[in-house]
């Protein structure tokens, strides 16, 4: 629901609320008549300011802090979203959410134009999932796991995107590492790890072989560093079905020599590989593999004709792949067996299909 600040004042049975246009509220004091630290039963709040208004193209506005500090939650919240925000630093609970928010399981931070600081959000002991998104000035990130420490004990979905000057991670919030993390451990129940237009970040805050309950690792529009450290991945051993996505990077092919390396992998999508015009041999290595997705290859000219003779394979999807002209027999018999799903990316592309599944039907009839 969405509330002025005055309507707020008396609705204490409210679980949800929803504050837009936070810029026009004239004092701190207006703010505090909102009274939300009273309200034992509010599970849910975004805060949210107009992202584009004059206050935060350019300059620092501390009177937003002012206004934050009063618009404390209860305790019991769960679902706290920060949208617009356009201090340079933050109010004191936001900085120990740890201490008055305890309850937290979601948290969304989104289009801080000025802020270069996240508060602490690693010590949040019931923090399940933490979206963070176009908060331009960031440049460092305390969310390396010391050992024996308790951090992101909960968490299990991460998404960082549009940091596009996010290239440090702090260790205990002190020194600055520019190589992965020796000492860290990574959360323990992370399943899902985005991460979308980070360009300047070169490394990831943990080692990818401790994410031991990692099911899904997304990557677009990053560094050619992040997109080698991708392959770690496919040495991960403990997922039940593991996805490996591949998005935006200049090069995909794996230089894997040990074939074993790949063998966990169950769904694989390539998204806009700019030069992919064929699969790589060491996908044979895929021995696990249900599904193929891949979309927006331009390039893309043919399909091996070993794809289909990977025995575990069951839906081979291509959308946007224009330069695809054909399919190998292979795969045409698995199509035309009914236990097997192809779906083509255009009509040109569905009536060449079509044509050679008919071929591979009669010779299977003659």
């Amino acid at each position: 629901m969405s509330n002025t600040i005055v309507q707020l004042e008396h609705q204490n049975e409210t679980k949800e609320v929803l504050i837009t246009h936070i810029e026009n509220v004239h004092s701190p004091d207006e703010a505090e008549r909102a009274k939300l630290c009273n309200k034992s039963k509010l599970r849910s709040l975004t805060l949210k300011w107009s992202i584009y208004d004059k206050r935060s193209v350019n300059n620092n506005n501390p009177f937003d802090e002012c206004i934050l500090d009063k618009l404390q939650p209860h305790r019991n919240l769960e679902c706290l979203t920060l949208d617009g925000y356009s201090s340079i630093g933050f109010s004191g609970w936001v900085m120990n959410m740890a201490i008055f928010l305890p309850n937290l399981v979601k948290i969304d931070i989104c289009n801080l134009a000025q802020c270069d600081q996240l508060p602490p959000l690693k010590q949040l002991p019931n923090l399940e999932v933490l979206n963070i998104s176009n908060v331009p000035n960031i440049k460092e990130m305390d969310f390396i796991v010391c050992g024996g420490s308790q951090s992101f004990a909960k968490l299990r979905a991460l998404s960082l995107a549009h940091l596009e000057k996010l290239n440090e991670w702090s260790l205990c919030g002190c020194s600055k590492q520019k190589n992965l993390p020796q000492c860290s451990e990574g959360p323990a129940l992370l399943e899902e790890f985005r991460i979308y237009n980070c360009p300047s970040m070169g490394i990831l805050p943990w080692n990818l072989h401790a994410l031991t309950s990692l099911k899904e690792l997304g990557i677009s529009d990053s560094t050619q560093e992040l997109a080698e450290l991708c392959k770690e991945w496919v040495h991960f051993k403990h997922s039940l079905r593991p996805m490996l996505h591949i998005k935006g990077t200049k090069s995909f092919y794996y230089q894997t020599k040990e074939k074993r390396d790949l063998s966990i992998i169950e769904n694989l999508v390539i998204e806009s590989v700019d030069d992919l015009d064929m699969l790589p041999l060491s996908l044979q290595g895929l021995t696990s593999l249900r599904s193929i997705e891949i979309r927006n290859c331009s390039r893309l000219e043919r399909v091996p004709e070993w794809i289909g003779y990977i025995a575990t394979l069951e839906e081979l999807f291509f959308t946007g792949c224009d330069s695809l002209d054909s399919m190998p027999r292979s795969v045409l018999r698995l199509v035309s067996s009914g236990e097997f799903t192809s779906t083509y990316c255009n009509e040109r592309q569905g009536r060449l299909y079509l044509r050679q599944k008919e071929m591979v039907d009669s010779l299977e009839t003659s």
